[in-house]
Formats: C-alpha cells, structure tokens, sequence
C-alpha cells in the first residue's frame, strides 16, 4: 500500500515548500481553503515529479477535516501529516487562530 503524506496549507507558503522536499515515492495530499492555489501547486509539483492529489478544507471544520481524513486514507497509508495551514491575528479573531 502506498504511504500517503497530508500537508495542510499545502498551496503555498511553507506547505508547498515541505511539500517540494517530500519523497517523490509519496503521495501527496494537498489541503486548503483556495483552491486556485492547491491547483497551481499541484501543476508545479507534478512537473517536479511529484504524485498529488487536492481537496478543500478548512481545518477549522470538523466536517472537512472528516472528509480530508477519509480521502487521504482511500489512496494508501497516511504516515505524514504536516499542519502548515495557518492564520494571523489580521485574518481571523483569536478563537478562529486557535482553533487552527
């Protein structure tokens, strides 16, 4: 079974960087709120050899993060996940950061 790696935050920033230095044996699993940047992301790490595989989250949403869970463990083994998906004081109320 293919082992997968789950970055959130992963279309741009230090998610896609992290993103960038994985094995290319993984599959990746981007995650964000925007998904214009997953998908630009995305085509930049397939022309990088990357395998990667999108969906929309906000991890501030039991729902989505459900939904993340799920596909990310129909395509192999989740061994890796790597939260970078973050926000500032500027871009949300303090009980929104934390709940990041």
């Amino acid at each position: 079974m293919a082992n997968v790696c789950v970055i959130t935050g992963g279309g741009s920033g230090m998610g896609l960087e992290t993103a960038r230095n994985i094995d290319k044996d993984v599959i990746l699993v981007l995650t964000g709120r925007t998904v214009s940047k997953l998908e630009k992301a995305k085509e930049q790490l397939e022309a990088e050899g990357h395998q990667v595989h999108l969906i929309a989250c906000d991890v501030s949403v039991r729902k989505d993060v459900h939904e993340l869970c799920l596909f990310a463990d129909s395509l192999g083994t989740i061994k890796t996940v790597i939260h970078a998906a973050g926000l500032s004081p500027t871009m949300a109320d303090a009980e929104k950061i934390i709940m990041v």
